[in-house]
């Protein structure tokens, strides 16, 4: 299966820890083939929802920084990110195990993200000992609807995005919070996602700053560099389709061979016959999943639906 991370970052506050311990009860169900492990990259967390396989409290804590080197929360946080790093002490903990799947809990200082190289530098670690890594930048869906807090989530998920060097999945996280009418959350959604440029810019504070105002919106609107997949972490269906969107990054499963379980059929003597006659059985009827309509002759393969979903999850990319 080879060895697989994803990395949980962004703001404090963000529903990072509560994603964490949802996708790992997800993965446990769903797909048992999975090595899963969580683990706790924090070490200012307090109490957690779940109980890590790997934990970095075990190593330094902020408390006990702060107190040693009598540094403040920040400074401490940074100190002990740098302890995790020099100590080579993950690497070890990881052991050298061929099939593990990561979800990896990390801090809320959104700093260790776009400006020190402590996560770029971990990053490294986790592929030079054969991980395929995947970050998860999440936001708040409800800053969305604030247009100053929307462009500068925007602007810090691309700092993040460039800084990290790595593939990003960015996830507008508590979408529940929006509105509890799914038509109306909809809305709101598609007119915080899809603003004008000129909208954007004159909703952004004083006139003063009107010219920065429409250059920072004009990036915004022109680059599309970022784009983020909704989610609800009590909606399993939402829990999936991020998860879907991990796997896609790191190309999870590749490597995997087809089982006779994975047929169609009975016993895996699938039969899939094309628009041309052509049929298919066995293992080559495994390729992809095929339809089992076969009252119309049709090898239909099914693939993700990926069409926007605002209310389940899905791509929040520009909407005609």
């Amino acid at each position: 299966m080879g060895k697989y991370a994803q990395l949980v970052v962004g703001p404090a506050g963000a529903g990072k820890t509560t994603y964490c311990a949802v996708a790992y009860d997800h993965l446990c169900t769903v797909d048992r083939s999975r090595h899963v492990h969580l683990v706790n990259l924090d070490p200012a967390a307090g109490a957690l929802p779940y109980k890590p396989t790997v934990d970095v409290r075990e190593l330094v804590t902020v408390d006990d920084v702060m107190e040693a080197c009598e540094l403040g929360p920040n400074g401490a946080l940074v100190f002990a990110m740098e302890t995790v790093l020099t100590h080579n002490w993950m690497a070890d903990e990881l052991g050298d195990y061929e099939e593990d799947y990561l979800v990896i809990d990390c801090p809320g200082q959104i700093e260790l993200y776009t400006h020190y190289p402590i996560m770029r530098q971990f990053i490294s670690m986790l592929e030079r000992i054969g991980y395929k890594v995947c970050v998860l930048y999440f936001c708040e869906a409800p800053r969305f609807i604030n247009t100053p807090a929307y462009v500068s989530s925007v602007l810090a998920a691309t700092s993040a995005m460039l800084s990290l060097g790595t593939a990003q999945v960015n996830v507008a996280s508590k979408m529940d919070m929006l509105s509890e009418d799914p038509e109306e959350r909809e809305s709101i959604v598609k007119q915080a996602l899809n603003p004008s440029p000129f909208s954007l810019a004159m909703s952004m504070g004083h006139p003063r700053y009107a010219r920065l105002n429409a250059a920072l919106a004009d990036i915004v609107d022109r680059f599309s560099l970022v784009s983020f997949v909704p989610l609800t972490c009590t909606d399993t269906d939402s829990v999936q389709r991020v998860l879907d969107y991990v796997d896609q990054s790191t190309q999870y499963g590749e490597d995997l061979e087809p089982r006779d379980s994975d047929y169609i059929g009975q016993g895996g003597d699938a039969r899939v016959q094309d628009t041309e006659g052509c049929e298919w059985e066995g293992a080559d009827a495994a390729v992809g999943r095929y339809d089992t309509e076969m009252a119309t002759g049709s090898g239909t393969m099914i693939t993700p639906d990926y069409s926007p979903d605002y209310t389940s999850g899905g791509d929040l990319d520009e909407q005609d």
